[in-house]
């Protein structure tokens, strides 16, 4: 596997000069952050926020009463999820959640409540307001200029799905998932699969209703099966023991780098347009703030 220090250099001597634009972010595995994690769209958003209000203001003009809950204002991430929704697998979380989750974005009691509140009195609503809905839909996009952005968000998810696979047919990954396989085998699941990815097998994940890898608290509001905790443990401690984690992280890495490299002026053009379509929705946010005053 070529070194990570490659990959600086990479970014650094492109034939054409790299937008100033284009900075790969700070490594830390704990998070899982990688290079196109700037290009992608985060789980705490202020667009979807601005775009919510924007429409809950539209609806309530037209005579439909749209509830959205109050955004809180120190969303954070829940501690399964780094803050552009990958969801992340170490020994404490699967000693809380097994294979399961928290919910992507970390909210009170009270924030929650209001949440499912907001949808089900929206759900209610008669037939007539779709129409009204999907009209201020749109006119929400044009407010935060969505359109434009949407390009950037896209290129840096297929390039990071490619950078993945990449990552995983690397020749270090791949012996790293073998060692794994021979760490895990004393756990005795009859169906261990060939690589890390690909858990939990069958015989686990049937162990519950729910999905297991899902956005939504899988491992909050239903208790965790033992079985499920036991092998997901053992299953994060031989990540780490055999190395495959690290191998994995540094070969996307740089897979990532590398296509940061490869389409910095895309990426450079791209992310303006993302920072001008949060901005917007920052404005709009301060605007309906001061008017609710």
């Amino acid at each position: 596997m070529v070194v990570i220090g490659t990959s600086l250099s990479l970014v650094a001597c492109t034939e054409d000069p790299v937008d100033d634009s284009v900075v790969l972010t700070e490594k830390d595995r704990a998070s899982w952050s990688l290079p196109l994690d700037p290009y992608q769209r985060p789980l705490v958003d202020v667009v979807a926020s601005a775009q919510d209000a924007f429409i809950q203001d539209c609806m309530r003009d037209s005579g439909v009463l749209w509830k959205v809950a109050p955004t809180e204002r120190e969303a954070a991430v829940g501690e399964s999820w780094n803050p552009v929704g990958r969801k992340l697998f170490s020994i404490e979380l699967a000693s809380e959640y097994g294979y399961g989750n928290s919910s992507e974005i970390a909210r009170s009691v009270a924030a929650q409540r209001a949440m499912y509140e907001a949808e089900s009195a929206n759900r209610s609503l008669p037939e007539s307001a779709h129409a009204v809905f999907d009209r201020c839909l749109a006119d929400s996009r044009d407010m935060t200029n969505e359109a434009s952005g949407r390009g950037s968000y896209e290129l840096a998810e297929q390039l990071a799905g490619v950078a993945y696979g990449d990552a995983k047919a690397d020749d270090d990954v791949e012996a790293a998932a073998s060692r794994w396989r021979g760490c895990l085998r004393e756990a005795g699941v009859p169906d261990l699969p060939r690589s890390p990815d690909q858990m939990p097998p069958d015989s686990i994940a049937g162990l519950r209703g729910s999905n297991v890898d899902g956005a939504d608290a899988s491992g909050e509001d239903e208790p965790v099966p033992a079985e499920e905790i036991r092998l997901a443990v053992a299953d994060a401690a031989c990540r780490e023991s055999v190395a495959y984690a690290s191998a994995l992280y540094e070969a996307e890495w740089q897979a990532q780098a590398e296509a940061v490299a490869a389409r910095a002026d895309d990426l450079s053009r791209y992310k303006r347009q993302i920072d001008d379509e949060r901005a917007r929705a920052e404005a709009y946010l301060a605007e309906h703030a001061a008017d609710a005053r």
